[in-house]
């Protein structure tokens, strides 16, 4: 681990005109929620991100509450404006010095049958504390964004995401927007996962209860000088199976916009509700990207849960002799919480096996902007989360750690943006390797990841939180913060 410190400090205001949160303990996460929130969280405030560059962080957006507390027979809602901001400076041993800045502006309207939410982030990074931008205009850590100012002297982007929804019945929603999207109960998610980029999508919901169907239309374009377009549909099935269970069926499909024979390509059999994806696939004969998935929740009392799972490519035969072949592509992640009015814990392992979610084209890969849709690892992993919370009064400490393990190297089925034509063995293929000496740049990557946080709410300002947090990672050395943060504002980015 090399040594270095960096030390930020941080301010934070908000702004609401027209009060009107939910700050209830959350249930399970479903695909039809419009945001997402965290096991231990009562509404989204999570502890340290996996990343200990707090200079790129994006802003996750607005808790939008509006469908859940505006049904058919309730009146019309008002207007409420949010706005809120947060500077700092950082200072590392080997990147010298820099200044931060975010400022947001956010809006939500609601009527009988709709609502309608959005917010505009613009974000300042100085010189050494700068992130990596790519060719296609995404900031690392934040997404696609608008640059305003690129020089020398740092970095300044805007970014904008939102929805609308419309209510046709108490069992029937429509929505779309740009916004990012977490499918699941766990921290991590290996379908959807809040760390992506924002998708441009159409949701439709139904059901209600005991039974929940959700399907998912999005567009997505890889992360190049030359980008593909393509498509995602995706749809969940969420049933209440009783005694606390709760089972989910899962399926994706993606595929390129302009495909041999075709300059715009949309099957609409991919748009209709509960049509099975991979025996529609198989059957056109068709070079898109299947995917299927299950999970599995139990709540009771204080405890809960999880496990989901995720199934790209297998032969049975192949999984019976033990082969290890490369097709055989698979995630799954377990996790155990108990959680009550004053804090709690949890347990979580995620496992992705080399090449799922990639694909023979970069444009079908299951990834957005080159960057996985699903975990932020990608996949060819392993990876133990462990997180601690404990709450007396306006007080609240909380730790975490994260142990990771995983192959590092070009054809090793690490990167779910890349092809996996050019990997260097068939069979012989661990859970988690580095290409069984064939790739000799390739190497095992050991991630040990630390935070404390420590807060305190301050009800005089609005109930923001004055905060201390420390965070340490293999690597890259110790990051130390302190200032005031807004966690309604910020959702689950708490620097």
């Amino acid at each position: 681990m090399r040594t270095s410190l960096s030390l930020s400090l941080s301010l934070s205001l908000s702004l609401s005109l027209s009060f009107g949160w939910v700050c209830g303990d959350a249930a399970a996460q479903t695909p039809a929620d419009s945001t997402w929130y965290l096991p231990l969280d009562r509404y989204a405030a999570a502890a340290a991100k996996d990343s200990t560059t707090a200079t790129v962080q994006p802003v996750a957006g607005f808790r939008w509450q509006a469908a859940a507390r505006n049904p058919i027979t309730g009146p019309p809602r008002r207007v409420d404006v949010f706005a809120g901001f947060d500077l700092g400076v950082a200072v590392h041993e080997d990147a010298g010095m820099g200044g931060r800045g975010v400022g947001a502006v956010g809006a939500e309207a609601a009527g009988k049958r709709w609502t309608a939410s959005g917010v505009a982030e613009v974000w300042r990074w100085g010189g050494a504390v700068a992130p990596a931008r790519t060719e296609a205009g995404r900031v690392a850590g934040l997404g696609r964004a608008w640059m305003r100012r690129e020089g020398a002297a740092g970095l300044e982007a805007v970014r904008i995401v939102g929805r609308a929804a419309w209510t046709l019945s108490p069992s029937v929603q429509l929505e779309g927007g740009v916004h990012p999207h977490h499918w699941g109960a766990g921290w991590r998610s290996v379908w959807l996962d809040r760390a992506a980029d924002p998708l441009p999508y159409l949701r439709a919901s139904l059901g209600r209860d005991r039974v929940r169907y959700t399907h998912l239309i999005a567009r997505t374009t890889t992360d190049a000088s030359t980008p593909k377009a393509g498509w995602l549909a995706a749809h969940s099935v969420d049933v209440d199976l009783g005694a606390g269970f709760t089972g989910s069926l899962f399926g994706a499909v993606r595929w390129l916009e302009a495909d041999t024979g075709y300059r715009f390509r949309f099957p609409l059999a991919y748009a209709v509700p509960v049509v099975a994806f991979r025996p529609l696939e198989y059957a056109a004969g068709s070079a898109d990207n299947a995917l299927i998935g299950a999970s599995l929740l139990w709540k009771r009392g204080v405890w809960t849960a999880y496990a989901q799972g995720a199934l790209d490519e297998f032969l049975y035969r192949e999984v019976r002799a033990r082969s290890g072949w490369w097709g055989t592509k698979w995630a799954a992640l377990v996790h155990v919480t108990r959680s009550g009015p004053d804090g709690g814990v949890l347990l979580e392992g995620v496992a992705v096996r080399p090449y799922t979610f990639s694909h023979v084209d970069p444009g079908t890969a299951w990834a957005h902007h080159g960057t996985p849709l699903g975990h932020p690892a990608g996949a060819n992993f392993a990876e133990l989360r462990a997180v601690g919370e404990r709450r007396w009064g306006p007080w609240r400490l909380r730790a975490s750690a994260v142990r990771r393990v995983q192959g590092e190297g070009p054809r090793i089925g690490t990167d779910v943006a890349s092809t996996y034509i050019d990997r260097p063995a068939d069979y012989g293929i661990s859970t988690v390797w580095i290409g069984g000496g064939a790739v000799p740049e390739a190497r095992w990557v050991r991630t040990w990841i630390g935070a404390v946080d420590a807060a305190r709410r301050l009800d005089r300002l609005g109930g923001q939180e004055a905060f201390v947090r420390a965070v340490a990672a293999t690597e890259v050395g110790l990051v130390v913060e302190c200032g005031l943060r807004t966690d309604r504002v910020w959702g689950d980015r708490t620097w």
